[in-house]
């Protein structure tokens, strides 16, 4: 208390003395007064001032209009100075320094009238207040504000709250202003009582403060909590018991995480759970509020067990842990907005809002709605309103019982205040509060109603009052009690942590009472904890909404913080793009002529096959960046919303559409700006398809890793040893046909490479460049046809005739070596397949079987069918040849503008990929153990399915078959890399990766 403000209210203290002179007993009382306000300044010095005030008054007894400018200056200070709680108590000490002597006086009474308009104090309060200041008999606190405290029953209120403590000597008297959460009790007896050590005369006054306990001697001390409990709770709320029956907790490890404890409470209360780190308080936790099922035991609200039964008591339980669960690119107001949102469902918008808006001002929050909350590196709001906020997000969907982790951890003394006064309100609107606290200080430790403290390995070694823990381990430790001691909560650990002295006087590791020993006298001495059960149903407005409505939530909230992460949105605009033309622009090559770079030509640009891969690796890495961090960095919301029991699918869903949405921009822009550069024609919609579909498959693996692993470190580590195999196995780095033969294959595309969504995608986008080209889509069936008969009369036919030869020619003295004998094989299986599209009958080819040499007529009946093979493939080749001129010759009568139909090739079609895709370069035919393998115009080769469900082929096949069908190849990988992400999607939604990186857990 300022000396400003004490020199205003020795003026009151003056104008009341002044009517009828300041007594004896008047000026003891200030004295106390002065003692217990002035922390050691000089007493003497302020009642000289009160002298000196008293003759000021003296001299203008007379001027009543010199009276009311004094009180109402006096009114004006006190008013800017003291809380309303305050200012009742200084009312009552002013009616109890009037009524002193026995009496009130005119003037005094004129006074007193006068204070509760210029106090600004409720009329009806202030007559309370004096009723209470000044009854003498029972009969004058029969009200429904005062609790009296007898020691034996022979007269009992009927409005009154009664409360029979045994042994109690005399009575006592509080009561609770209906308007101000504030007690003042009175003493009516001859017995020696104290408050907090300050001794009670009888029909002395006091403010029965938070923490303060009444003694009397062989009396049960009566604390704080005791009284604010028999005050009646809100009868709105509905009535709370929680049970925790002998529960224990073993982790899966073996390891003992609490031992047995029982804890029983009530709505109303606010419970302290203290204990070092490592001794069990966040287990414990879990235990209490259903995320982790005890090992022994039972946890109960209102007789429902909630880990049978957790859709019972869906919506009670809150909890806000001991980070700052919150969306950093969301302002205070969204946060608390979507919070409500995924409570009330049921409720519209505008309601919503209003409720946001009156929890912000009740927390204190409203001027800074519109702040974003900014993440605990970069601030943009203090730690107290970022410690507030994350109350209100549970508050706000009024759970009956609220669990807070830490909540002054990292705050300043002030703010830890008004983070503790706010729980403090909450418990005494009837909510059920337990809180997580370290080291509070002695205001904060008084707010507690009951405490429990764990000690090492799980042993709990107090459970009950807080005001008793002190003295309740300095009993146990033999060490000297003063109950009256301010409680000093530090004090607790440093007794229960003790260490053994050596004889040289320093402390050594072993503790003079083990956390066992604790543990075991608090089980002799503990009494069963016990509460007023009930089975009344807990109402709760809380109603999560639809999934659909989960979905555009979720949407809506993910969207709003991503364009506000103004970083992020700028990296992911410019990413495509920056990429598009950083590789456009290298690939971009012309041929020289001489010294001479030659007019950039799509036709000759040996660098486009290269292109279309590395944007297959460009859209699975633009696929993984923007997603794999997605849930990783929602966990710890997703922890918080976890008791509003939301749909993970829901979740999935949105995170899902908003990560393709934004893969399709990302491709898009990607695909025109780098098409638009190399002048990449005709399949725009087809090469942006592939895109997307890769990005798609990329954005799943990503959320994927993001369930997967605790940290970003591990899935940014994890995304180039994912990428690079992409790389190498994609068909491009190394061919296929020139990996290790263990992996290998010369005919299909190798297992490993099936396996690669980089060589799907590549394939469908070479596939679909050289097919559906303007060039092409005039001759490429043509061509097809002139390829097949091309590869069998000049490759085929011809390692047929090499094949029968070497038959022919064997020395039939010798044993034929397997390499021969394999020969032979795959020349029967050949002329078979050959024979029956000309419809040759399979007995044609018995001679060949024979033993070898094969005969001399064997022989030439076998080449002579094989040259009627090829004459027939001549005719059919130069059939096709003349539709392909035909073509070619009139072309320009449609289309003018070109020259000729070479023109259009020039700007459509691309040389390199020609070339790879009808592998001019390599060896045309290729003899395998079983079979011929044609390797020239794999882009004209339609596979050959062994069943209906065979889809493997070559390398750029121009069609796939499935299910007796065949597919354009663009199209199939497509669907393929869909399939692909179908079964990544369900990897995602049952944790498959998860379950088998962490063992099944």
């Amino acid at each position: 208390m300022n000396e400003k403000l004490l020199k205003s209210i020795f003026r009151l203290y003056a104008l009341l003395a002044g009517t009828d002179g300041l007594l004896e007993i008047e000026k003891a009382r200030i004295e106390k007064f002065l003692s217990h306000h002035l922390s050691g300044r000089s007493v003497a010095f302020y009642l000289e001032e009160l002298h000196k005030a008293i003759a000021i008054v003296e001299k203008h007894k007379e001027d009543e209009s010199w009276r009311n400018h004094e009180l109402h200056q006096i009114a004006r200070l006190v008013n800017q100075e003291l809380k309303l709680a305050q200012k009742f108590y200084l009312y009552l000490e002013l009616i109890d320094l009037s009524a002193l002597d026995g009496k009130i006086s005119k003037g005094e009474e004129l006074i007193l009238d006068q204070l509760p308009d210029i106090f600004n104090l409720a009329l009806s309060d202030t007559l309370i207040l004096k009723r209470f200041a000044l009854g003498r008999l029972i009969s004058d606190f029969d009200t429904p504000h005062t609790l009296l405290v007898f020691g034996k029953d022979d007269v009992l209120p009927s409005k009154a709250i009664f409360w029979q403590k045994s042994d109690l000597s005399g009575i006592v008297v509080v009561l609770k202003l209906p308007d101000v959460e504030a007690y003042f009790v009175r003493y009516l007896g001859d017995e020696e009582t104290t408050l907090n050590g300050q001794i009670m005369q009888s029909g002395m006054s006091l403010v029965w403060a938070s923490g303060a306990t009444l003694r009397q001697e062989d009396v049960d001390p009566i604390y704080f909590t005791d009284i604010r409990e028999r005050f009646s709770t809100p009868t709105n709320k509905p009535s709370i018991s929680f049970e925790a029956e002998d529960i224990s907790f073993r982790f899966p490890s073996g390891k003992i995480g609490l031992r047995p404890i029982s804890i029983a409470e009530k709505g109303g209360r606010m419970v302290a759970i203290m204990g070092a780190s490592g001794s069990g308080k966040s287990t414990l936790f879990n235990v209490l509020n259903g995320n982790e099922k005890p090992s022994t035991g039972r946890v109960l609200i209102n007789g429902i067990d909630i880990h049978e039964k957790p859709k019972a008591i869906e919506g009670v339980i809150g909890y806000v842990h001991q980070d700052d669960l919150l969306n950093e690119y969301l302002t205070v107001f969204q946060n608390l907005y979507f919070a409500a949102k995924f409570s009330f469902g049921h409720l519209p918008d505008a309601e919503i809002r209003i409720m946001v808006d009156k929890t912000l001002s009740s927390l204190g929050l409203f001027e800074a709605k519109n702040n974003l909350v900014g993440s605990s590196l970069q601030k943009t709001i203090s730690g107290g309103q970022r410690k507030r906020l994350s109350i209100g997000m549970e508050l706000i969907r009024m759970p009956s019982i609220l669990f807070v982790d830490e909540p002054t951890s990292g705050l300043s003394s002030r703010d830890s205040m008004r983070t503790m006064d706010l729980l403090k309100n909450l418990a005494l609107d009837g909510k059920l509060m337990f809180v997580i606290i370290h080291q509070p200080s002695p205001e904060i430790f008084k707010m507690f109603d009951r405490l429990l403290i764990l000690d090492q390995e799980g042993y709990s070694v107090y459970y009950g009052n807080t005001l008793e823990a002190i003295p309740y381990v300095k009993q146990t430790a033999q060490l000297p009690v003063n109950p009256d001691q301010s409680p000093a909560p530090e004090e607790i650990f440093d007794i229960l942590e003790a260490k053994v002295v050596n004889e040289m006087g320093e402390e050594t590791e072993e503790r003079k009472l083990a956390p066992i020993d604790w543990y075991n006298h608090f089980k002799e001495k503990k009494n069963t904890a016990s509460v007023e059960k009930t089975d009344q149903p807990i109402t709760n407005p809380f109603q999560k909404p639809n999934f659909f409505k989960q979905i555009r939530l979720y949407l809506q909230r993910d969207f709003l913080a991503k364009i506000r992460d103004t970083q992020y949105l700028l990296i992911n605009l410019l990413e495509a793009p920056v990429l598009a033309l950083a590789l456009a622009f290298i690939v971009r090559y012309s041929p020289h002529e001489g010294y001479k770079v030659q007019p950039y030509l799509f036709f000759y640009n040996e660098n486009i096959p290269a292109y279309f891969f590395m944007s297959v690796i460009v859209a699975l890495f633009m696929g993984m960046s923007i997603s794999a961090e997605e849930i990783l960095k929602d966990r710890l919301l997703l922890k918080r919303e976890k008791f509003l029991h939301l749909s993970r699918d829901s979740y999935l869903i949105a995170k899902v559409l908003l990560l393709f949405s934004m893969s399709a921009i990302h491709t898009l822009a990607f695909v025109v700006i780098s098409d638009f550069v190399l002048e990449v024609n005709d399949i725009g919609f087809e090469f942006w398809l592939v895109m997307f579909s890769s990005a798609c498959f990329a954005n799943l693996l990503g959320l994927v890793l993001s369930d997967t692993f605790k940290n970003a470190v591990t899935v940014y580590f994890l995304i180039p040893l994912i990428l690079i195999p992409q790389l190498v196995l994609g068909g491009v780095v190394i061919k296929f046909d020139r990996l290790n033969p263990l992996f290998g294959s010369s005919s299909k595309v190798p297992l490993v490479g099936e396996i690669m969504i980089s060589r799907w995608a590549y394939e469908a986008i070479m596939v679909a460049q050289f097919k559906n080209n303007e060039f092409q889509k005039l001759v490429y069936n043509l061509e097809q046809q002139r390829s097949v008969c091309h590869y069998k009369r000049t490759y085929y036919l011809r390692e047929l005739e090499n094949i029968l030869t070497s038959l022919a020619n064997h020395n039939k003295d010798s044993v034929p070596s397997t390499e021969l004998l394999n020969k032979r094989n795959v020349l029967v299986k050949e002329l078979k397949l050959e024979g029956a599209i000309f419809k040759l009958p399979q007995k044609s080819w018995i001679g060949l079987q024979d033993s070898l040499p094969i005969s001399k007529s064997v022989y030439y009946n076998v080449m002579d069918k094989i040259q009627y093979f090829r004459h027939i493939y001549n005719l059919n080749y130069q059939k096709q040849e003349n539709k392909i001129d035909s073509i070619v010759q009139s072309f320009t009568k449609y289309h003018p503008e070109l020259k000729s139909i070479f023109d259009l090739k020039k700007i459509s079609e691309n040389e390199q990929v020609s070339v790879l895709a009808t592998n001019k370069s390599f060896d045309r035919i290729e003899l395998d153990e079983s079979e011929l393998i044609q390797k020239v115009d794999p882009i004209y080769k339609f596979p050959s399915p062994k069943n209906s469900f065979e889809f493997r082929t070559h390398f750029y096949s121009p069609y796939k078959h499935f299910m007796g069908r065949f597919f354009p190849t663009e199209y199939f990988n497509v669907a393929l890399i869909w399939l692909i992400a179908f079964f990544t999607s369900a990897a995602l939604r049952f944790r498959w990766l998860r379950w088998i990186i962490r063992g099944g857990k």
